[in-house]
């Protein structure tokens, strides 16, 4: 990855709106796959969602928050995530992500 896009991934509101975009329509899930890894998040809750957004997509096909929330349990990452992560703050992503959902596809 290129140094300028890591500054740009490490930034708080740009590792919600990756995760957000990744949420909301998942056909950004293998052009964010494409760009970045989970190491290019800084903070280590948003590096363990994206690892269970990939894992999830790449294993079915599908996608949703009910199934990430289950591979976090499989995994034994919900509870350093946080449950509450899932209910609030993913939703805000999904929110945040509304505005933002191009943004991956401006860099393809």
């Amino acid at each position: 990855m290129l140094e300028s896009q890591v500054d740009i991934v490490s930034r708080p509101e740009a590792e919600a709106a990756v995760l957000g975009c990744m949420i909301v329509d998942t056909a950004c899930i293998g052009r964010a796959a494409e760009l970045v890894s989970a190491d290019d998040f800084f903070c280590r809750n948003n590096q363990i969602i994206f690892e269970g957004i990939i894992e999830v997509h790449l294993a079915g096909g599908a996608f949703d928050l009910v199934l990430l929330r289950d591979w976090l349990q499989t995994k034994g990452e919900l509870g350093d995530v946080g449950a509450s992560i899932i209910s609030k703050r993913l939703l805000n992503l999904c929110r945040i992500a509304r505005t933002l959902s191009t943004m991956l596809i401006l860099f393809a």
